[in-house]
């Protein structure tokens, strides 16, 4: 069965799955000269997919500022009370931009990358120092956002340990 698109305008729509259109998305990935061909050779059912899966995966693993306008809506925004990076208020009514880049930028790696499958990851996964070793936590892999998604997110809300980075207890050999 077939993903049906249903955007959050920012006037509370009951229903929505996502907060990027096909086209806001595609204006977003052409301008990723090494990005675009992968996402133009998808059809629209599989970006309507894409779109939907990426607003509910950084959804889930972003803490908002600010209130959600309705609680009976599906998704997180609108919100109230946010100010964006640079310290200007976002009206209750509107979804940031960067929001949207970042929907939009998270669809894109998803094509390739199933980051909600076990083990799913960036990075090194443990590195040791002398008598220092740092280790990927096995309860972080599936919370892996990309970095620049976590950029265009920076302001409207917080990520819970992004890096999955942890440290062990430090011991003399």
């Amino acid at each position: 069965m077939a993903v049906t698109l249903l955007i959050e305008d920012g006037t509370g729509v009951t229903g929505a799955n996502s907060y990027v259109t096909i086209a806001e998305a595609d204006a977003y990935i052409e301008a990723n000269a090494f990005a675009n061909a992968d996402w133009a050779g998808l059809t629209d059912a599989q970006k309507d997919a894409l779109l939907v899966w990426a607003t509910r995966y950084i959804d889930i693993r972003v803490k908002w500022k600010g209130t959600k306008v309705d609680n009976d809506l599906m998704l997180s925004w609108p919100r109230e009370g946010v100010l964006d990076h640079e310290g200007h208020a976002i009206l209750s009514t509107e979804i940031p931009p960067r929001l949207k880049s970042a929907v939009s930028e998270m669809a894109r790696f998803l094509i390739n990358d199933d980051r909600s499958a076990p083990g799913s990851r960036e990075g090194i996964e443990r590195i040791r120092v002398d008598v220092v070793e740092l280790y990927l936590d096995a309860k972080y892999k599936q919370m892996t956002i990309p970095t620049d998604v976590i950029l265009l997110l920076r302001g409207l809300g917080a990520i819970d340990n992004p890096s999955g980075i942890t440290f062990g207890r430090v011991a003399r050999s």
